[in-house]
Formats: C-alpha cells, structure tokens, sequence
C-alpha cells in the first residue's frame, strides 16, 4: 500500500471558471449528481431551438453562424456522431473558417468546428451550437453524460437544437434557466 487509508485527504474541486453562471445553472439540470459552482461570470441565457425538420435547422444554425462569428473567435457545432458531424460539414462547408474534426485529427485552429461530442471533452468554445438534441437522439439514461458534455463545452453561449420533441434530460431544467425559441 502506497499510502494508508487514513493519511488520505480527498479534495473536490468544485469550482468552474470555464461558463458562464447561465451555462452552469442550466447544465446542472441535466447531471444532477455534478455539484458546481460557478464563476461569477454572467452572460446570456442558453437558448433551445425546437425545429420541425433537418432543413429548418440548418438555416437556423446558418442564421446562428451570421451572428456569432461576428462575437466569438471559437465556434463549435457539436454532433452526437461522426457521421452526423460528416453530413453537417458537407451541408455547411462552404462557409469560411469551418473545419472537421474526427479522430485523426488532434489540433484546430480558431473559426467554426464541426465535431461528435464524444471527442469535445477537454475541448472549450466561446460558442456551442449543439445539433441535435431532441428525445430521438439523447433519451437513454447512458446519453446523458454525452449531452452533458457537449453542453458544457460553451464558455459564454449555448444554442440548442432539437429536431422535433428535445431530450426529456432538458425536463428537470427549471424554465427561467433557459429560452426556448
């Protein structure tokens, strides 16, 4: 034994100085076994875009693009998969500064990245556009950490799209956290 049981001091860290208060209120609701505090660092509210079909967001997500480059140098639009993430590129790959991230690829430079979320842990964005966030996609209690993760990507701004009915994890979210639009 390396060191005795009783020698041992377990240190949580609870202190988040990545998001916003807003992003943290609102990710809190989704893993509440994750106490966090956050910084006191404020911005906006995140935001839930409920879309009717795959075309509807991604004009969303092209009228989201205008603005937030224009306020923001790292931009992420965060897929559930890869292959998700290979089709939102060949949709939106014309636009300037947008690049593809996979598992072959370890560096990226600022501008728009498309990526799966489960290769956006440890990664962090001054803006997430979470693609997909609706009930078909993250409704199994195992999706849950995924969804969490991706959310919490985002330093100052948190856009969600839903095609169709979004995840029942958003459910547990108080309504003053978030807008729904």
């Amino acid at each position: 034994e390396l060191y005795p049981a009783d020698e041992l001091e377990k240190i949580i860290l609870k202190k988040s100085y990545r998001s916003t208060r807003q992003i943290i209120d609102f990710t809190s609701g989704i893993l509440s076994s994750v106490q966090i505090e956050p910084f006191n660092r404020n911005g906006i509210l995140p935001a839930l875009y409920q879309q009717e079909d795959i075309d509807s967001s991604y004009r969303k997500i092209n009228e989201l693009l205008e603005r937030l480059q224009d306020e923001h140098q790292t931009i992420a639009i965060i897929c559930k998969t890869q292959s998700e993430a290979d089709e939102a590129y060949e949709r939106l790959k014309d636009k300037e500064d947008i690049q593809l991230m996979d598992k072959s690829i370890y560096r990226f430079t600022k501008g728009i990245l498309i990526l799966p979320a489960y290769l956006a842990k440890g990664i962090e964005f001054d803006a997430v556009i979470l693609f997909d966030a609706s009930k078909d996609k993250y409704s199994q209690e195992h999706e849950r950490n995924l969804l969490y993760t991706a959310c919490t990507r985002a330093m100052h701004e948190l856009h969600i799209l839903s095609c169709g009915e979004p995840s029942p994890f958003f459910k547990t979210i108080p309504a003053d956290l978030y807008e729904i639009k």
